[in-house]
């Protein structure tokens, strides 16, 4: 309750305190809030990505950046921002996140089982080498670059560092909101299953827990999540 409290009371003041002061224009407020908005959707989607590839792990330390989703995501948007592709850089994102996905997916299994270990070991595996292609970027976009957005080394820079997407319009933010409501919504529903697999899986298929679908979902809607957090925020490391 407290922590609620004082999130509801910082939020507050950040629409009324700026980096030049105080200030209660409509606009500058209007400004404001956009960024508290997109703030707040990026660290909620992350919450949700980060429970849901902890209770797949069986692992309190799992999260999309760690098994390289918010990595790969990144390196997507990033190879689209630098070939002039502004339009495409939230496509590019989900395409990155959904490569990384799917490489970690197969290679984690063992006799048709994902593995918590192998998994965990194969997403450091993907994550450095995301992060490793994302400096060779910065290296052949140049200071300067070409166009706007992500298309030169400072503004990947910038980015890597955590930037919210303040070109992003309220229709794009919205459309964002109800995609992951609804992955949300979805891992929602299957709680009570998800808080089974956290035991061996021997001992969730007694329970009637089908770890299949379980699994894929957990996988489908966290690199989903993670992606748009990357597209509203940059990618953010263990929130």
């Amino acid at each position: 309750m407290w922590i609620g409290m004082a999130v509801l009371a910082a939020a507050l003041l950040r629409l009324i305190v700026g980096s030049t002061g105080i200030g209660l224009e409509a606009e500058v407020m209007a400004l404001r809030g956009h960024r508290l908005v997109l703030g707040g959707l990026a660290g909620a989607m992350l919450a949700v990505s980060g429970v849901a590839l902890q209770g797949l792990l069986r692992n309190a330390l799992a999260e999309p950046f760690l098994l390289g989703l918010s990595t790969g995501a990144a390196l997507g948007m990033a190879v689209a921002g630098v070939v002039g592709a502004e339009g495409g850089i939230g496509a590019g994102g989900l395409i990155g996140a959904a490569a990384v996905t799917g490489v970690v997916y197969v290679a984690g299994r063992r006799q048709g089982r994902l593995d918590p270990f192998t998994v965990l070991l194969v997403g450091v595996v993907m994550s450095t080498l995301c992060g490793a292609l994302l400096m060779l970027l910065v290296q052949l976009a140049g200071p300067l670059g070409r166009g706007a957005g992500l298309a030169s080394a400072d503004a990947i820079g910038q980015w890597m560092m955590g930037r919210l997407n303040t070109r992003l319009g309220w229709s794009t933010v919205a459309a964002l909101l109800v995609a992951g409501s609804v992955l949300y919504v979805l891992l929602r529903r299957r709680a009570a299953a998800c808080d089974v697999a956290m035991a061996s899986p021997d001992e969730a298929a007694a329970l009637g827990v089908a770890l299949g679908p379980l699994r894929r979902l957990q996988f489908v809607a966290a690199a989903g999540l993670a992606a748009a957090a990357v597209w509203l925020a940059g990618p953010i490391a263990f929130v």
